[in-house]
């Protein structure tokens, strides 16, 4: 999948456009491969990518915005910090931010992380 978005990103890229990618569940941790293993990416945004942890030590190559939802149960937390504890040695910067929007019930939060490589 990630020599399928390779091409695209080379199509695109002729347009001298700005290519990013935003993934959910399996295409959030593809969201993550393309941002740590494909050329011209300005950007990648992954919602709930269970399978990043088994790629953590790769070294995004363009700015990358996680989100997981801290009472969600599809991922271990375990595997959440240990996205966060690799990939912080990589960052120029680092922003972790939990939210709880509006219409959710209190003792909930979706956390957020913005890395740039």
């Amino acid at each position: 999948m990630v020599t399928d978005i390779r091409a695209a990103v080379r199509e695109a890229m002729k347009t001298g456009l700005k290519v990013g990618v935003v993934g959910h569940c399996m295409g959030g941790t593809i969201a993550w491969l393309a941002a740590t293993g494909v050329e011209g990416m300005t950007a990648a945004v992954d919602y709930y990518g269970g399978g990043i942890a088994d790629a953590a030590n790769e070294r995004p190559r363009c700015l990358v915005l996680l989100h997981w939802g801290e009472t969600g149960t599809s991922i271990p937390p375990e595997r959440i910090v240990n996205i966060t504890l690799v990939q912080i040695r990589f960052l120029r910067m680092a922003t972790w931010t939990a939210h709880r929007p509006p219409q959710e019930p209190a003792g909930t939060a979706h956390i957020s992380g913005l890395l740039a490589g």
